[in-house]
């Protein structure tokens, strides 16, 4: 492979590692949201909500970066983008083996993240139904009060 080719391509593998530690660090995240909604430490939980949004930004960032270095290898190598993937699962070079040993990872990391963060929302929608309860069981408490002062 030519040397301008390698070294995209490393650039791609260190994009790479960049996005699987940030979806890493998204699914740890969810799993420490989920004990923090547990023990009700809502201020923690609004830092954590935020800390993620950053997280995505950065990620979206990261997807800019590889689509730009994609480009200029399918260009190079006057291939399609739609066909980067199948150009190179043919060549059996190891940079080219880690970028896919590296997306493979970071499909797994995503679905990993994804089902922690679906866990969290049920249990946030569970918790908000149950506030809802307490707060219309403390209004039928107020009601019958109010009866009671009235009967005095």
């Amino acid at each position: 492979m030519r040397d301008d080719i390698t070294k995209t391509f490393n650039d791609l593998i260190e994009l790479l590692k960049e996005k699987l530690h940030l979806f890493e660090m998204l699914y740890h995240s969810n799993r420490e949201k989920r004990n923090q909604l547990k023990i009700d430490d809502i201020d923690s939980l609004a830092e954590s909500m935020q800390l993620d949004a950053h997280i995505i930004d950065e990620i979206n960032l990261i997807d800019v970066q590889l689509a730009s270095h994609k480009k200029k290898i399918a260009e190079t190598c006057g291939i399609s983008e739609i066909d980067f993937d199948s150009h190179f699962s043919a060549i059996n070079e190891s940079i080219v083996l880690s970028y896919f040993k590296l997306q493979h990872e970071i499909e797994d990391a995503l679905i990993k993240a994804l089902g922690e963060n679906e866990a969290f929302c049920n249990e946030l929608q569970e918790t908000m139904f149950n506030t809802h309860k307490d707060m219309e069981e403390i209004g039928r408490m107020k009601k019958l009060f109010e009866k009671i002062k009235l009967v005095r």
